[in-house]
């Protein structure tokens, strides 16, 4: 009895050792050495937090969601938990944009959904306008140069037809500019093209839920912009038939 009891001791043994292991390889670095990028809303602890629906003009939104958009085009945001004003401003600059009523609310664990669902409605996506170049931007200005922020920001047409990355999907570059800092915190799965770039399939983002974000923005002016814009030839998908964002978060971080 006392031998099958030690042949049991060590089978269980060994089970753990596989187990740990595994798990190890599974939440380890990556094989290559080169850790995937990751969004950490831990990284994002904020001394307050703004949203903006870059779309919608009309209802759906959480109280103190500003609706600074294409049409209404500057305003001051406003602290997501008081309305009370920042000191911060931002202009959305947009080139053949169009507001289109066909997006859907990400998945359920996504980054996306965590960010903005019961808070933003981003039912409306701000879609290409025309088979010609386009943008989508916001500048933000009256930023504390002493002062660390976060953006973050997703979009999605909710179309399956245009997922993956052949000639019909439709993807979206994103860039941060005149920032003095920044560190690039996306979605694991959206491409890194430089630091200050990335890029997404926008036309199908409802299973993912990715994100574009950046953290530890700073800047000695107090303005940085963030620009939304067709991948162009160099693809992958459509050039020209993708889609800017149609929600942002901006935090000032402790």
């Amino acid at each position: 009895m006392a031998s099958n009891t030690n042949i049991i001791k060590k089978a269980i043994i060994v089970l753990l050792t596989f187990v740990a292991m595994g798990c190890w390889l599974s939440t380890g670095p990556d094989q290559d050495g080169d850790d995937p990028i990751t969004f950490d809303k831990a990284d994002l602890t904020a001394s307050w937090t703004a949203y903006n629906d870059c779309v919608n003009s009309a209802s759906g939104n959480a109280a103190n969601v500003t609706q600074i958009n294409n049409t209404n085009t500057t305003g001051t945001l406003l602290k997501y938990s008081d309305g009370t004003p920042t000191s911060i401003s931002v202009t959305m600059d947009s080139n053949n944009i169009s507001p289109w009523n066909s997006s859907g609310t990400p998945d359920p664990g996504t980054d996306a959904h965590d960010t903005f669902t019961g808070i933003v409605n981003i039912d409306e996506n701000a879609s290409y306008d025309g088979n010609s170049d386009w943008h989508y931007q916001a500048t933000f200005t009256g930023l504390d140069p002493a002062k660390r922020y976060a953006f973050i920001a997703t979009a999605n047409r909710n179309d399956v037809a245009y997922d993956g990355s052949g000639s019909s999907s439709r993807w979206t570059r994103f860039s941060i500019s005149g920032a003095d800092t920044y560190t690039n915190v996306s979605s694991d799965g959206v491409v890194e093209i430089s630091d200050d770039v990335v890029r997404m399939n926008t036309g199908y983002n409802t299973t993912n839920g990715y994100v574009v974000a950046w953290t530890n923005i700073s800047a000695a002016d107090g303005s940085f912009t963030v620009r939304s814009e067709n991948v162009g030839a160099s693809g992958p998908g459509e050039p020209n038939k993708s889609y800017g964002f149609q929600g942002f978060v901006l935090k000032e971080l402790q």
